[in-house]
């Protein structure tokens, strides 16, 4: 996706550092195939500086490591 890219997404809480995003609506076109797609996330570490490390797996084809910001 690009940075201009824009996603909507339903946020199902398995537990405290699980969840369950599910898209709802995408802004390209070229996107929409992911409607309705599930993306597992776990929280795996809480960095010194508050920020969270979660692995994601996209519908058992697509997985990835990240960093996150607590707003």
């Amino acid at each position: 996706k690009t940075k201009d890219s824009k996603s909507v997404y339903k946020i199902e809480w398995i537990s405290p550092c699980n969840y369950v995003l599910t898209y709802l609506k995408v802004s390209e076109t070229k996107y929409e195939y992911l409607i309705g797609q599930k993306i597992d996330v776990k929280i795996i570490d809480v960095l010194e500086n508050g920020n969270y490390v979660y692995y994601s797996n996209l519908s058992d084809r697509t997985y990835g490591f990240g960093e996150m910001e607590k707003l």
